[in-house]
C-alpha cells in the first residue's frame, strides 16, 4: 500500500510512503480475487496528527502519520463485521472507535490502550444499539454511511431516509429522504479555503454584509 500527502500550505505533494500488507483475506463470493487492500468511501477519523482509513469490507485499518509521513497497519476487530457500513471515528477520551451495523443492530467498539510500542492493544466492546427501536427499517438493512467526531454523531441510511445518531444521549433525527441507501455521507461542520488563507483570494463575507 503507498500514499503520499498534499500540503495546501506550499501546494506540494510529499514522497511516497509505503505500508507492506502481510495478510490475505477472503472476498465476498461474487468477486474474482482473493487478496487485495482498497480504501472504503468513508470518512477517514482524525486523531492528533494521525489519520486512520477504514478497509474496503472492514477487514483493516490503516493510519497515516501526518508529520512522520508513514503509512502502517492496526489490527481489525477480530469480529464477522458483514456488509453494512463500518467506519473508525475518534473518542472524547482519545481512543480509537469501530462501528459496524449488523442485523439491524449498530456495534460499537473501543481500542484500549496497549503495551505494544505503537499504544495500541485489544480491542473493547462499549455496548450494541438496536436500530430498530429509532426509526422504522424497511426492507433493506440500515447501512453505516459515516459519522461527525465534532459532536459525535453516527450517520446511518435506510430505504428511504438519512438519520443522525448522537451516541452520547442516543438522539436520532432524520436529515432528508434518499433513493440511495447505500450511499456514504460527509456532513461538514467547518470549511478551509487555501486560497483564502495565503491571501490570494478575499475571505467569503459574513452573513448579513
Amino acid at each position: 500500500m503507498h500514499a503520499c500527502l498534499f500540503s495546501s500550505e506550499n501546494g506540494a505533494w510529499s514522497a511516497l510512503t509505503s505500508a507492506l500488507i502481510d495478510y490475505i483475506y477472503q472476498l465476498p463470493p461474487d468477486y474474482s480475487t482473493t487478496s487485495c487492500i482498497t480504501i472504503d468511501n468513508v470518512p477517514a477519523a482524525l486523531m492528533g496528527n494521525e489519520l486512520y482509513f477504514i478497509g474496503d469490507f472492514g477487514n483493516e485499518i490503516l493510519r497515516c502519520d501526518l508529520v512522520g509521513e508513514n503509512l502502517a497497519v492496526v489490527d481489525p476487530l477480530d469480529v464477522e463485521t458483514c456488509y453494512d457500513g463500518v467506519v473508525v471515528m475518534p473518542e472524547e477520551n482519545g481512543r480509537l472507535g469501530f462501528a459496524f451495523v449488523k442485523a439491524n443492530s449498530l456495534h460499537l467498539w473501543l481500542m484500549e490502550t496497549g503495551p505494544e510500542p505503537d499504544g495500541y492493544g485489544r480491542w473493547e466492546k462499549r455496548r450494541v444499539i438496536d436500530l430498530e427501536t429509532l426509526f422504522p427499517i424497511l426492507n433493506l438493512s440500515p447501512y453505516l454511511s459515516g459519522f461527525v467526531d465534532a459532536i459525535n454523531c453516527i450517520v446511518v441510511t435506510t430505504g428511504d431516509a438519512l438519520y443522525t445518531i448522537e451516541l452520547k444521549i442516543i438522539l436520532t433525527r432524520k436529515v432528508c429522504k434518499t433513493e440511495k441507501p447505500y450511499s456514504y455521507c460527509w456532513l461538514y461542520t467547518s470549511f478551509y479555503i487555501p486560497a483564502c488563507a495565503s491571501g490570494i483570494l478575499a475571505a467569503p463575507a459574513a452573513n448579513g454584509d
